[in-house]
C-alpha cells in the first residue's frame, strides 16, 4: 500500500446462483457480510438457464471450463434486483448492488422503476452495475437480439438517466412520469475489461466494474486498464469516477490465493474490491472476510 492511497472498500458477492439462499436465511447471509467488515453485497444476473448452451464466457479459462451454476439447468437462480431489495431491507448501512445486471435483456424503463424504488427504500444505498451480456442462448430464450446488445446497453443507460429525472418522453412524443425519483444520483457502474468496455464506462458510467481473473496475468492487465481509465477520465466533469474490481477465482475455495490477490490489488488505485469467499457456512464466510479487511485495513 503506497502512502498516498487509502485502502479500498471490500464488497462481497452473494452467490444467488446455487443453493446458498435455499439453505441459509438471507438474514444470516447479510449478517455474515457485515460481521466480516465488508461494506456491500453484490448479486449476479441470470434470468433463465438454457439447455444445450454452447456460448463461452469471455473470461473463462477455456470452453471446457464453464461455471457449473450456468451450465446446470436445475441450478436455482434468484433474481438479482429482488435479492438486492430483500438484502437491503435487513442490511443496515451496507450497500447493495448488481455485478452485473444484463440491461439489454430487460426493458430499461422497468429497470429504472425498480432501481429507483430500491434506492428510495434503502435511502440511497443501491449501486447498479450493468453489462452487455455474453450468453446468446439466454438472449434468444428471452426474445432479445444478441447482436445489438452493446448499442442497446448504451441507449438503455440514457433511458435510465432520463427516467430517474421523474419525467420521460417516449418515442411517440408521449410524456410519462416515474416517481419516486432516486434519493440522489444512482451510481451506474459499467462492466467489461475490453478497450471498448473501458471507453463505454468512461463515457457513460459513474464508474467501472472490472474483473481480475486468477488464471491470468491479472495485475499487468489491471495496471493497463487503470491507466486507460485514468487517461479517458482525466478531464471528466461531474461526480468522481469510481473503480471497482471483482475477483474471479478458478477455485473459489482457495483462501490463500484470494488473500494474495486482494493484497496485490489493494496497492492499486481502486475504490472497492469485490470478493466471493467460500460460502460453506455464514460464520466461515465472515471469518474469511474479516481476514481480508484486516489485512488491507479496509475502510
Amino acid at each position: 500500500m503506497t502512502a498516498d492511497l487509502r485502502p479500498p472498500r471490500v464488497g462481497c458477492v452473494v452467490p444467488n446462483g446455487g443453493d446458498l439462499l435455499l439453505r441459509e436465511p438471507i438474514a444470516a447471509v447479510v449478517d455474515a457480510v457485515g460481521e466480516g467488515g465488508a461494506t456491500g453485497l453484490w448479486f449476479a444476473d441470470h434470468l433463465v438457464v438454457a439447455e444445450h448452451a454452447s456460448s463461452v464466457h469471455p473470461y473463462s479459462p477455456s470452453a471446457d471450463d464453464q461455471v457449473d451454476r450456468i451450465r446446470t439447468v436445475t441450478t436455482p437462480w434468484f433474481e438479482a434486483l429482488t435479492c438486492c431489495a430483500a438484502a437491503a431491507a435487513i442490511s443496515g448501512p451496507l450497500w447493495v448492488g448488481t455485478a452485473v445486471l444484463v440491461l439489454p435483456q430487460r426493458r430499461p424503463i422497468e429497470v429504472a422503476k425498480m432501481a429507483a424504488t430500491i434506492d428510495r427504500l434503502t435511502d440511497g444505498r443501491f449501486v447498479l452495475g450493468l453489462g452487455a451480456g455474453w450468453l446468446r442462448e439466454e438472449f434468444d430464450a428471452l426474445g432479445y437480439d444478441f447482436a445489438s446488445r452493446t448499442d442497446r446497453l448504451e441507449s438503455g443507460v440514457a433511458t435510465l438517466r432520463d427516467a430517474w429525472t421523474g419525467t420521460l418522453t417516449l418515442g411517440a412524443g408521449q410524456r410519462v412520469h416515474l416517481h419516486p425519483a432516486p434519493v440522489t444520483r444512482i451510481p451506474v457502474l459499467l462492466g467489461g475489461n475490453a478497450p471498448a468496455a473501458l471507453r463505454r464506462a468512461a463515457d457513460l458510467g459513474d464508474g467501472w466494474l472490472g474483473i481480475a481473473m486468477s488464471w491470468g496475468p491479472y495485475l499487468d492487465a489491471l495496471d493497463e486498464q487503470l491507466e486507460t481509465l485514468a487517461r479517458l477520465t482525466k478531464d471528466r466533469p461531474g461526480t468522481p469516477f469510481t473503480r471497482t474490481v471483482r475477483i474471479v477465482q478458478h477455485d473459489r475455495t482457495d483462501r490463500d490465493e484470494l488473500l494474495g490477490m486482494v493484497e496485490a490489488i489493494a496497492t492499486r488505485d481502486v475504490d472497492e474490491i469485490v470478493v466471493e469467499p467460500p460460502w460453506t457456512t455464514p460464520a466461515h464466510t465472515a471469518t474469511v472476510l474479516q481476514e481480508i479487511t484486516d489485512q488491507i485495513g479496509a475502510r
